[in-house]
């Protein structure tokens, strides 16, 4: 009797999608070759040091870890041996250019009540906008995000079905502001909630109401630190796929994606041919059809919609210790509307941008020398069209020291021990993100989740997509959750 041969799969990037997907292949009973540009596995989760002060850069509030921990157990690993998460409590600080500050609490019912209190707000406004995005995700999560939009048999099940006929409960054609508005009296929740479209790039007052989905990960299921820090998730993943035999090549030129009669049969790098039975593409989608595919397979129309929003991030080690900030910090501005046209429709760095702050070393003291601590500053900023970011990065950091200051209480320039700016510019630079846009398309417009690349390539046969960029979008869970959706269609 002959024995099987055993199917090869080759994946592009070593980021959580990449690994994540090299995990579940190899659990399929594939032999999987991942190939990653850099030197070390992550992908945008790195961490960058200096004077004492310790960065993690990349995504820092993590919620769903479930989805870290099923890729242990679909192993046959117990994820408690290579990874711990710490429920957080308080989840977030927001802070507004009144001197107010609200505080999300990890029991939604008691941030509910004092929310309720605080701004004289009907409490019954905001248990029910949280029992509405608790429901969007039940009637969205089988059909929007763990399974392909683009193939017919998603929708040939009761998940589907009931979807669809409870489509309006989504609220699919009214925008996150029009619907915020509409749920909350108080400006300050209208503006807490429009601004959890910045956490997939998106445009909150074209963005469908749909996406307040994200608030419930973050709001209802709470917020987790990976113990030892968040470039814990990539070391735990990394050292799972070497126990299950995934193999990696680092430091690698990948020139392209050989393909034949239209399949993918490989990829060409460092100088070498590598053949598989299919290829996974777990960088930026547009990077891949631009970069390493033969031209005659044109950038499809998914990708040719508006990008998302880019950071423009600030690394500030600071000689003291604020006990009103948290772990997680959002500043929100006096006009955000003003904000996302000048970021989506004239491509400017806003006056006053949304900006979340994170603090590492609230958790973790030695990221930060002893009563100093280590600001991770992220501001919504446009996407790279060839701005003068060095003017740029120097206007932002004098709005940025008088708005902290002021919001402080504090002159906070002379605190100001180490700093570090990464602009839209050096993300397009260091991880192939075009334009610096980290999300990939935005989802402004009624019919974005559609519209984002699917999780296979349309024109060529045994290609395949994972991460931010693709289907079902940006942020830890949804990158995970792709690489599931490619494990279905493989």
């Amino acid at each position: 009797m002959t024995e099987k041969k055993q199917k090869k799969a080759i994946v592009i990037g070593a980021g959580l999608a990449g690994l994540a997907t090299a995990i579940r292949l190899r659990a399929k009973g594939f032999a999987v070759q991942v190939f990653e540009k850099n030197k070390i596995p992550g992908g945008k989760i790195q961490r960058i040091s200096g004077q004492g002060y310790h960065f993690d850069i990349g995504p820092s509030v993590i919620t769903m870890p479930e989805y870290i921990r099923e890729l242990f157990k679909i192993s046959g690993k117990n994820p408690d041996e290579y990874i711990q998460f710490q429920k957080l409590d308080p989840v977030f600080n927001y802070f507004f250019e009144d001197g107010r500050k609200l505080t999300a609490l990890a029991d939604p019912q008691k941030t509910a009540q004092n929310w309720a209190d605080e701004l004289s707000e009907d409490i019954n406004n905001i248990t029910g906008f949280l029992n509405s995005v608790k429901e969007k995700h039940r009637l969205t999560e089988k059909v929007f995000l763990r399974s392909s939009l683009h193939k017919i048999k998603t929708y040939l099940n009761w998940e589907a079905l009931r979807g669809t006929l409870l489509f309006h409960r989504v609220k699919a054609f009214k925008s996150m502001s029009k619907s915020n508005a509409q749920h909350f009296n108080s400006p300050y929740l209208q503006k807490i909630f429009n601004s959890f479209a910045s956490y997939n790039g998106s445009n909150p007052f074209e963005t469908p109401a749909t996406f307040n989905v994200i608030a419930h990960y973050e709001m209802n299921l709470g917020t987790y630190y990976p113990v030892g820090g968040i470039g814990q998730i990539a070391n735990a993943l990394y050292k799972l796929t070497n126990e299950v035999g995934v193999q990696f090549e680092f430091n690698a030129d990948i020139r392209q994606i050989i393909t034949a009669n239209k399949k993918a049969c490989g990829i060409e790098a460092d100088e070498q041919e590598y053949r598989s039975d299919i290829v996974v593409s777990c960088i930026d989608v547009n990077s891949t059809y631009e970069k390493l595919l033969d031209e005659k397979y044109k950038v499809p129309l998914y990708l040719k919609r508006e990008k998302s929003n880019a950071p423009l991030l600030a690394l500030w080690g600071m000689k003291a210790e604020f006990p009103e900030l948290g772990v997680h910090n959002m500043f929100l501005p006096k006009d955000q509307k003003a904000e996302y046209d000048a970021i989506f429709k004239r491509l400017e760095m806003p006056e006053e941008p949304g900006m979340y702050m994170h603090i590492g070393s609230k958790l973790r003291k030695e990221d930060a020398p002893a009563a100093c601590e280590n600001w991770f500053v992220y501001l919504n900023a446009p996407r790279d069209a060839g701005q003068d970011w060095e003017a740029i990065i120097q206007k932002s950091r004098t709005r940025l020291i008088q708005r902290l200051s002021k919001q402080l209480n504090r002159d906070i320039e002379p605190l100001i021990d180490f700093e570090k700016y990464i602009s839209p510019a050096d993300f397009a630079k260091r991880d192939g993100n075009v334009f610096g846009s980290i999300y990939g398309n935005s989802s402004n417009g009624i019919f974005s989740a559609f519209l984002r690349h699917p999780n296979f390539a349309p024109k060529v046969k045994d290609l395949y997509f994972a991460g931010g960029t693709v289907h079902p979008g940006s942020g830890v869970p949804l990158s995970l959750l792709s690489a599931e959706i490619v494990e279905g269609l493989v």
